[in-house]
């Protein structure tokens, strides 16, 4: 763990309390102006990090800030994850990252997003700070044909909708295979990518994004009506980094079952 991630981990575990530079600076064997420099570039680098003199740095109980640590707190499997503070679309990321062979279950997750994509070739509007933009590169380990593979969209659409119920105590419906509304307003959708093999049909890589509007409310005027968040006009009850999690967890738990079902078919 670097010392940028270890200084925020004493600031997470300690949310919403002010712990001095030199209480710091003991701890990891540093001294107080190496962790301001770190706190200074975490600033910059999008972390809510709240600084007084004499109390010391303090990440505020309501940060939706988005954490590796808190993220990998709450995940069920060893996925590894990536944050990025701005990239043109996660999917288009995950594509880039194919050619370095990356490991199974590789998450890459942005703050924002200038180039979205959703389903039919439409944009995705991301927002920074107030969304959830990620992809995962699933290398199935068994045979997974096409059919299934759409099997696994399906049930990831699903599995976010009671996913967002059970933590946000919202409920949200799925329309059109992949769109996730709450109410009437579209709430974020699911766009997967499937590299296979030709002659055999079976699947060699996934690449399933999604994309979800956390507490977004600033729409461009073309979409306000048609459009909406998770949490509009409320402060959210959980953080974007437990929801990120608990996707990330439902997507893997759904290829696992598909493992199941497999009953050990071997590879392509």
């Amino acid at each position: 763990m670097s010392t940028k991630e270890m200084i925020v981990s004493i600031l997470e575990t300690k949310k919403g309390e002010y712990i001095s530079g030199e209480t710091i600076g003991k701890a990891l064997n540093i001294s107080r102006a190496a962790v301001s420099k770190v706190i200074k570039d975490l600033k910059t680098n999008g972390y809510t990090i709240y600084s007084l003199n004499k109390k010391g740095h303090c990440i505020p109980k309501n940060s939706n800030t988005l954490s590796l640590i808190e993220i990998q707190k709450n995940l069920k499997y060893s996925n590894k994850i990536k944050i990025k503070n701005i990239v043109d679309s996660t999917n288009i990321e995950a594509k880039r990252l194919l050619l370095e062979n990356p490991s199974h279950g590789t998450v890459i997750i942005s703050n924002e997003q200038t180039a979205g994509r959703a389903h039919a070739g439409r944009h995705f509007f991301s927002p920074k700070d107030s969304g959830i933009y990620m992809s995962i590169i699933l290398n199935p380990d068994f045979f997974l044909s096409i059919e299934d593979s759409s099997k696994l969209i399906t049930m990831t659409a699903t599995s976010i909708t009671e996913t967002i119920e059970d933590m946000c105590k919202k409920k949200t419906t799925v329309k059109e295979l992949n769109d996730i509304f709450l109410k009437d307003k579209k709430i974020g959708g699911v766009l997967t990518e499937i590299v296979s093999e030709l002659e055999s049909k079976c699947v060699q890589n996934i690449i399933i994004g999604v994309g979800i509007n956390f507490n977004s409310i600033n729409f461009p005027e073309h979409l306000s009506k048609k459009v909406g968040s998770i949490f509009t006009n409320e402060e959210p009850n959980i953080n974007r980094n437990e929801l990120i999690s608990n996707i990330i967890n439902s997507i893997m738990n759904n290829l696992d079952y598909l493992k199941r079902l497999s009953k050990g078919a071997s590879l392509c």
